[in-house]
């Protein structure tokens, strides 16, 4: 929601540190085949939630072999590799925390924006939130008095 009003305070915000931005509205059919085909510009906003709760969602732009990919790094290659191949969990969200840290020191990704999600249930309803944005109404149930 609000997407347009986000972007034009993004905007504002990076001009008053140096960038000029021409911002551009595009259909998302439309962005995505141009990231695809490396004409997206150097900076472009885009989204969605992490409904899945796995930090690997970043490999849809990072990995050499992406056709969206942003980068051709062989180290996040392997580092990905190596973290898609962990079978424990713990050993698996250490590995994507040091990705983390990886992407982030090299400016990959630049993290500008972070939707709150708000999920109100009163006394009738039982409900328990989950990651991302997505309310699924099959695990709401009603309380019969």
């Amino acid at each position: 929601m609000n997407d347009r009003d986000f972007y034009q305070v993004i905007n504002y915000s990076l001009g008053k540190v140096g960038f000029e931005i021409t911002p551009q509205v595009l259909e998302w059919g439309r962005l995505i085949n141009m990231m695809q085909n490396r004409s997206a510009g150097p900076f472009y906003v885009i989204g969605w939630d992490m409904a899945e709760a796995d930090a690997s969602k970043i490999n849809s732009f990072l990995p050499s072999s992406s056709a969206l990919s942003i980068t051709q790094d062989p180290d996040y290659d392997r580092l990905s590799a190596l973290a898609g191949a962990e079978l424990d969990d713990a050993k698996r969200t250490a590995i994507w925390h040091d990705i983390q840290h990886y992407v982030h020191d090299r400016y990959y990704v630049a993290g500008v924006w972070q939707a709150s999600s708000l999920f109100v249930v009163n006394d009738k309803c039982d409900y328990a939130a989950r990651f991302g944005d997505n309310l699924i109404l099959k695990d709401l149930t009603l309380r019969v008095k």
